[in-house]
C-alpha cells in the first residue's frame, strides 16, 4: 500500500520519526551555538564585575554582543529534504533539463539543486549537443532558415524540454534507472 494514501493516523508515527531525525541532526550545531552563546555571555558578565573605579575593558562586552548577533544571523531553521512526488512526475511526458536533473537526484523540482544535480544537468546538456539525447520539438517557428528545435539541439539550455521516453533510453544506455523514470 502506498504510504501517501494511508489515513492520517497511520502516518503519524512516520511523521514523528522524521521530526525526531531532524532534531537529532540539528544537535551538533545546537550544541556549538549554545557553547558560543554561553562563552559570550560569560565574557560580558565578567566585564561587568570589574570595579567601576578601574578602567573597564570595553572589548569584552562588545565582542560578546557581536558573537551573539553573528549567531542569530547564521541561525536558520532545519529544513527537511522534500522528496519528489514520484506518482505525479511519472505522469509528465516532457521535462526541462533543470527538472530532470533534480528528479534524477531525488530533489523536488523548484527546490534548490545540489552539485550532483548540476553535474547531471550538464551531462544532459552535453548529450543533447552530441545528439545522444533527443529534445522535445517546439512549435514550428524558423530562425534564419533553421527550425527552432534544430537550433536548440545545437545550443541547449537548462530550459530545454526532453521527452520522458528519450530520457529513459539515454539513462538505460548509460546503466542508470532513476526512480522518476521507473514504471
Amino acid at each position: 500500500m502506498d504510504p501517501t494514501r494511508l489515513p492520517i493516523e497511520s502516518n503519524t508515527p512516520a511523521m514523528l520519526f522524521a521530526s525526531l531525525h531532524r532534531i537529532r541532526s540539528a544537535r551538533p550545531s545546537l550544541l556549538y551555538i549554545s557553547r558560543l552563546t554561553a562563552t559570550a555571555t560569560f565574557a560580558y558578565l565578567l566585564a561587568l564585575v570589574i570595579p567601576a573605579g578601574t578602567s573597564r575593558p570595553v572589548l569584552a562586552p562588545l565582542t560578546a554582543l557581536l558573537v551573539i548577533q553573528n549567531l542569530a544571523a547564521k541561525m536558520s531553521p532545519v529544513v527537511a529534504k522534500r522528496q519528489p512526488n514520484y506518482a505525479a512526475w511519472k505522469l509528465v511526458s516532457k521535462l526541462s533539463i533543470t527538472d530532470a536533473s533534480r528528479l534524477w537526484c531525488d530533489i523536488e523540482p523548484g527546490c534548490p539543486g545540489s552539485q550532483e544535480s548540476i553535474a547531471w544537468g550538464m551531462a544532459m546538456i552535453d548529450a543533447v549537443k552530441r545528439g545522444e539525447l533527443a529534445i522535445s520539438p517546439r512549435d514550428g517557428t524558423r530562425v534564419a532558415g533553421q527550425s527552432a528545435s534544430s537550433q536548440e539541439q545545437s545550443n541547449p539550455t537548462w530550459h530545454t524540454q526532453i521527452a520522458r521516453d528519450a530520457l529513459k533510453s539515454w539513462a538505460k544506455a548509460h546503466g542508470h534507472s532513476p526512480q522518476f523514470l521507473q514504471p
